[in-house]
C-alpha cells in the first residue's frame, strides 16, 4: 500500500481516537435521543438532517430530508467496508434483516425506514440495539454526529475500501481525499489496493533473520517514548514501515494508553494477504490484536502501566516477525507527522 493511503490510514486512526476522548458528559442513549430530536426531528427548509452515531468504523446513519414523509437510516455494508466481514457473518446479517434493515445495493448499506411518528427514545433504542447487538459495537465508545447539510437529491459519499465507506460525508465525518465523486459507491472487491504484483511472496530463511531488537528497538523505543509524552496533543504518530507489511502508532489522548495497528489484507490487498497465512493471523490475535471490523486493520491498546516504551517496541518487532515474516529486509522506514519517510 503506498505512503499516501497508509497516512490516511493513520489521520482515521486519529480521528476515531480523537472522536472517543472528547465524549460528553451524557450517555449515548441520551446523546443519541438529543441528536435525535436535533436533526431528525425538525423540518428545515433546504436543509437536510443527518444523524451519524458510530463506534470506530462501525455505523448507523440517518437522513432527515425536509419533503420526505419517513426517516431513512443506513448500518454499515460490506461492499463499502469489505472488512466487516469479521464482524457482520451470515446469521447477523439475517438478524439484521429481521430488525427491518434491508441490503441496498446503490450504497452498499442496509437500510430501514421509520415513521416520523417514533419517539426519539425509541429510535435511539433501535440505533443503539443495531450497534451493540449486531456489530458488537462497545456502547462506551459510541458517539453521536449531528449535522444540516444543503438539500439535495443525494449527497457525496466516503468511497468503497475506505474507513466508513458507503456512508454520508458531513463535516466532521470523514475526509475530503476519501469522499467519492457521485452520490453513490462503486464496489470492486477483487481491486483492493493491491500494489504489488500478484507473485509468490518469499518467506524468510532461518539463517537471513537479523536481531530485529538490537538493530530497530531502540529507534522505536524512542518514538513509542515521544507519543507517550505527548498525550495531550492532537495530530501525533509514527509509522513503522518494513517493506510490505507495516505497524502505526499513536496516543490515546483519552487514556493512559499506545493505541496501534497492523496492516491487514482488508487494508492492503493480496501483498498482506500473501503473507498473513491462517496461523500467523492466529499469532497476530494471540498477540493481543483484535482482527478488523471496527477499522480496517488489526488494532490493539498498550496501557502504559503495564507496557514501557522498550516492551512496546519489543511487542511490535515481534508481530512483523512472527505474523509477517519480516527478518530485517527490507530496511524499515519512519514516516511521522512532522515530515517524509526516513531510515529507521
Amino acid at each position: 500500500m503506498n505512503l499516501s493511503l497508509r497516512v490516511a490510514f493513520i489521520a482515521a486512526m486519529l480521528l476515531t481516537l480523537l472522536s472517543n476522548s472528547a465524549r460528553a458528559d451524557d450517555t449515548p442513549p441520551v446523546a443519541v435521543a438529543k441528536g435525535i430530536r436535533k436533526v431528525l426531528m425538525p423540518r428545515r427548509q433546504k436543509l437536510d438532517g443527518i444523524l451519524t452515531v458510530h463506534d470506530n468504523t462501525l455505523f448507523v446513519q440517518c437522513i432527515n430530508r425536509p419533503e420526505a414523509l419517513d426517516l431513512r437510516c443506513e448500518a454499515a455494508g460490506l461492499e463499502g467496508e469489505p472488512w466487516l466481514h469479521n464482524v457482520l457473518t451470515a446469521e447477523r446479517q439475517d438478524r439484521l434483516i429481521t430488525l427491518g434493515f434491508k441490503p441496498e445495493t446503490t450504497y452498499g448499506n442496509f437500510v430501514r425506514i421509520l415513521p416520523r411518528s417514533i419517539k426519539p427514545a425509541k429510535m435511539a433504542e433501535i440505533i443503539l440495539g443495531v450497534l451493540t447487538e449486531i456489530y458488537g459495537a462497545d456502547v462506551d465508545n459510541i458517539s453521536a454526529l449531528a449535522d444540516w447539510l444543503p438539500a439535495g437529491p443525494c449527497h457525496p459519499r466516503i468511497k468503497a475500501l475506505h474507513d466508513r465507506g458507503g456512508s454520508i460525508a458531513t463535516p466532521r465525518w470523514g475526509f475530503a481525499v476519501d469522499v467519492g465523486p457521485g452520490c453513490r459507491i462503486v464496489t470492486n472487491t477483487n481491486a483492493m489496493n493491491y500494489d504489488e504484483p500478484d507473485a509468490a511472496t518469499p518467506g524468510p530463511s532461518a539463517q537471513d533473520d537479523v536481531d530485529l531488537d538490537a538493530r530497530y528497538g531502540a529507534a522505536i523505543s524512542s518514538q513509542i517514548e515521544r507519543l507517550a509524552a505527548a498525550r495531550q496533543t492532537d495530530d501525533i504518530w509514527a509509522i513503522f514501515d518494513a517493506g510490505t507489511p507495516y505497524v502505526q502508532c499513536a496516543p490515546d489522548p483519552g487514556d493512559n494508553k499506545i493505541y496501534c495497528e497492523a496492516a491487514s489484507d482488508d487494508a492492503v490487498g493480496a501483498p498482506i494477504a500473501r503473507l498473513l497465512t491462517t496461523e500467523r493471523r492466529q499469532k497476530l490475535i494471540a498477540a493481543g490484536f483484535e482482527p478488523p471490523g471496527k477499522v480496517m486493520n488489526f488494532r490493539r491498546f498498550y496501557p502504559l502501566d503495564q507496557y514501557d516504551a522498550a516492551a512496546i517496541a519489543h511487542a511490535l518487532l515481534a508481530v512483523l516477525h512472527d505474523s509477517y515474516g519480516y527478518n530485517g529486509t527490507p530496511a524499515m522506514r519512519l514516516k511521522t507527522e512532522v515530515g517524509d519517510e526516513t531510515p529507521l
